[in-house]
């Protein structure tokens, strides 16, 4: 059929992207697990903030606040290239959405809702939520786990010691980074335009349900325990040129 009707494909892959609209509990619970992630990892780095801060380490409080203020900066550019040819008053609240912390969750229930590009706005939802998740990862989970985790072996190395919490915001910042970087991945590679115009690149997750979740849950562990253990590789050699120096 697809050889000989041109109309064949485009309209399997129309019926295909029907039917995962109508089930898409697999797409929801994607998205709202990466919300959940994102946002308890922005709570954990502002709680270490409040730590440090109360525990004579206010040079290492201001390094993450001034991340989590370039992230939120980042973010609202982002919101005003796309709602610039709207109402300010809607501009607003996106502005007023990101600064609550609350972005990826509201971005995510849209896309999870399949609501449509507003008139004003520059890009699609989905877009919308790739760019909030990319600047998070760029901005603040990635720098944010590579500078706590030299925070720590600086501590152990001086006989300081360390709290649990600061391992729990390290493991948040690799685990949003690794389901961030997993869902980028996974949704370009499903998707049938890109497999038809570039089948030598995209392909490589399987079409079983099952074994798409296994690749899926792989993606995300290789992801988290590669930042872990690149930002402990630089937080050695961080440490090493530190001593060296003196």
């Amino acid at each position: 059929m697809e050889r000989e009707y041109v109309w064949f494909r485009p309209m399997m892959d129309t019926i295909a992207q029907r039917l995962l609209e109508s089930v898409a509990w697999g797409l929801k619970l994607r998205l709202y697990m990466g919300a959940i992630l994102s946002t308890m990892d922005l709570l954990s780095d502002l709680y270490m903030i409040y730590l440090y801060a109360n525990t004579n380490k206010v040079g290492e409080a201001q390094i993450l606040a001034c991340m989590a203020g370039l992230c939120l900066g980042v973010q609202l550019a982002i919101v005003w290239v796309q709602m610039r040819k709207g109402p300010t008053r809607v501009m607003l609240k996106e502005a007023l959405i990101v600064l609550s912390g609350m972005a990826p969750g509201v971005y995510a229930k849209r896309v999870a809702e399949n609501e449509d590009r507003e008139e004003h706005a520059v890009m699609e939802p989905d877009l919308m939520l790739t760019c909030i998740r990319t600047i998070e990862m760029a901005f603040e989970s990635i720098p944010g786990c590579i500078y706590q985790s030299f925070v720590v072996l600086r501590d152990l190395r001086n006989g300081a010691g360390y709290k649990k919490s600061v391992l729990v915001s390290i493991a948040l910042s690799a685990l949003s980074t690794g389901f961030s970087a997993a869902t980028i991945s996974f949704d370009y590679d499903v998707n049938p335009q890109r497999r038809r115009e570039e089948p030598s690149f995209y392909g490589y997750v399987p079409d079983e349900a099952g074994r798409r979740t296994l690749v899926f849950g792989c993606m995300i562990l290789n992801g988290a325990l590669l930042l872990a253990s690149k930002s402990l590789c630089i937080a050695l050699l961080a440490i090493a040129g530190r001593d060296s120096s003196l």
